[in-house]
């Protein structure tokens, strides 16, 4: 699973790639289910725990840099 930027689409955010799911958005998401990743997939049958580990992992290299 891939974060990838397109122009055009999200605003150019990153983003889960092959979905509109921002990596901002499932940050928020996550928070709001207390870190149960497995509550944030029920909601978002389209996300995967790979893709959860991408967006925790792209944010943490960018939080690095």
């Amino acid at each position: 699973m891939k974060i990838v930027r397109t122009k055009g689409i999200c605003g150019g955010q990153p983003r889960v790639s092959g979905t509109r799911l921002t990596v901002s958005h499932i940050l928020m998401c996550l928070v709001g289910y207390n870190g149960d990743i497995e509550a944030l997939i029920r909601s978002y049958p389209s996300l995967s725990k790979e893709a959860v580990c991408a967006v925790l992992t792209y944010t943490a290299k960018r939080i690095e840099s």
